[in-house]
């Protein structure tokens, strides 16, 4: 009542103009004030992951505000495993959880909701290339841990059998992406660990029986990357989830780099294919004239 008081010569309970008389004769509620005292309130930046304090004292709200990890502006990148990701309509910015009544860290905007981005991301590839190894696959799921190719055909010409290939997020060095249209194409360059699994699973070592060979550590760059040919172009979208799960590992490339590397990837895989060695590796009966 003090300080309403101080704002207006009214009270806006009954109306009674205030005076010096009616100021002097206030005095503390003790009631209400010990019954304040037990109060416990929540964070108004609660999201159950970064910030998980649900009950405190309402003395520690704005010194607990000032210093919330998960306040706009100071919040923090969010594994993506622990929570769902949205985008921000306004900005397209990715976050844990919406911004239901609640802002953007990165605009400060929050009047209308976000949207929900819905995993797994299935997208249609018309090839994959190995380093030089050229192959298919029936279909590619970008989720939130890793990128995964179904039914991926080895190098090796006595088996029928495919297999599902797996590509960690933490096992990817650098990734880079065209968004031309008439370039939709991902090069994928993986830890060292990750090649040497490759180079077994698919038989594109040193005990390659065509030459076809892939290869992080080799000194030809032909070797050295996952080409991943789309159908249709790359939304931002995609590019957005890239960015927000793999950081500063995700570039973007343009589309005369772009072309340039693959061209040499093709050229290398389409020689090696027309070689002796090729037809040998498929067909044993085969000899050079």
């Amino acid at each position: 009542m003090t300080e309403m008081g101080r704002h207006s010569p009214f009270c806006n309970i009954d109306g009674i103009v205030f005076d010096a008389s009616l100021s002097a004769t206030l005095r503390p509620n003790h009631l209400i004030f010990q019954w304040l005292l037990q109060v416990r309130v929540k964070c108004r930046w609660f999201d159950g992951y970064v910030c998980t304090v649900t009950s405190m004292p309402l003395d520690d709200v704005h010194r607990h505000e000032d210093s919330c990890p998960n306040r706009p502006g100071l919040r923090p990148p969010v594994d993506p495993l622990l929570a769902p990701m949205y985008r921000c309509r306004h900005c397209s910015s990715l976050s844990s959880y919406p911004y239901v009544g609640r802002l953007c860290g990165k605009c400060g905007l929050s009047s209308t909701p976000p949207t929900a981005m819905h995993f797994p991301i299935v997208l249609l590839v018309k090839y994959v290339m190995f380093g030089t190894f050229e192959t298919t696959i029936t279909a590619l799921e970008v989720r939130e841990d890793s990128i995964r190719m179904k039914r991926v055909a080895k190098n090796c010409p006595k088996t029928r059998f495919r297999s599902n290939i797996i590509i960690p997020f933490t096992g990817i060095h650098t990734l880079f992406y065209c968004t031309d249209p008439s370039l939709p194409v991902l090069f994928i360059q993986v830890t060292n660990e990750l090649s040497a699994k490759f180079r077994e699973h698919l038989s594109l070592g040193d005990q390659s029986p065509n030459g076809l060979k892939f290869d992080v550590t080799s000194n030809d760059s032909r070797e050295q990357y996952i080409i991943i040919m789309l159908n249709d172009r790359i939304k931002q979208t995609l590019v957005l989830i890239l960015k927000w799960i793999t950081g500063d590992h995700c570039l973007p490339m343009e589309a005369p780099e772009g072309w340039l590397l693959l061209n040499r990837a093709r050229s290398k895989s389409d020689s090696l294919r027309n070689s002796s060695q090729f037809y040998r590796s498929y067909y044993p009966c085969v000899t050079d004239l």
